[in-house]
């Protein structure tokens, strides 16, 4: 992270310093063309990430005020986040739920047409037949203009160590090619498992950030550790 500072409207001493920071060098054909052409008058850009999109208005290094876009702090960001999750036992809804606390967003639910057994065992003969026949089970609502997101968290819990069945039939049915995913997976002592390699087969062309693991529902530290993620991940500066 680049920390606090102020981008004036143009002059040598911002673009020197543009120049000594190694985190800009990404940014060339986006921002960097703007200061050094001094078409972009940036009044402030704080804790620039590096999720660097092609498109220079997306909000995600709009801290607080373009003077062009006049795009302001809290504008066109929680809107292009996408949580999605499936849930049995609720653990992962609550993973899920933290996360919106943080950094807003849309949550979606992901429900099986046909929900599975309350009964525990019932539930894991259930996923693991589903999961050794591959079969991904048809899903009970859609979710519209997916094409609007750019920044997916993903939620599963770990089930035979892998994702959950409806997860795999999400990833599958739609097409999340240049989106950045952030898997989070709840688990009962297996831990991530394969989820992730799994994750990254199902969607080969999408950007597969570091991924946040929790036994149960993570009790008292849940929300702190949640934090600390999504700091290491670089995707707190988009809270609402």
């Amino acid at each position: 992270m680049l920390g606090n500072f102020i981008i004036g409207l143009g002059g040598g001493s911002i673009l020197d310093t543009a120049k000594a920071l190694p985190q800009w060098r990404p940014m060339k054909g986006t921002v960097w063309n703007h200061i050094h052409s001094g078409y972009g008058k940036w009044k402030v850009t704080q804790n620039l990430l590096p999720l660097w999109s092609n498109r220079c208005y997306n909000g995600y290094w709009h801290r607080k005020e373009c003077l062009d876009c006049g795009l302001k702090e809290g504008m066109n960001m929680a809107k292009q986040i996408l949580i999605v999750y499936f849930t049995w036992s609720g653990n992962t809804r609550k993973i899920a739920n933290l996360i919106h606390k943080e950094i807003g967003g849309t949550t979606f639910e992901i429900q099986p047409k046909v929900p599975y057994p309350s009964s525990y065992n019932e539930v894991v003969a259930q996923a693991k037949k589903e999961i050794q026949t591959e079969y991904k089970p048809p899903l009970k609502t859609k979710i519209d203009h997916i094409e609007s997101y750019d920044i997916i968290f993903v939620g599963s819990p770990n089930w035979w160590s892998t994702i959950a069945p409806p997860i795999a039939t999400f990833l599958s049915e739609y097409d999340l090619s240049g989106k950045t995913i952030a898997p989070f997976c709840t688990h009962g002592g297996g831990g991530k498992g394969q989820m992730i390699s799994d994750i990254i087969k199902l969607c080969p062309k999408s950007t597969i950030l570091e991924e946040f693991v929790i036994y149960g529902s993570g009790a008292g530290d849940a929300q702190a550790n949640v934090s600390q993620w999504l700091h290491k991940i670089g995707i707190t500066q988009l809270k609402r």
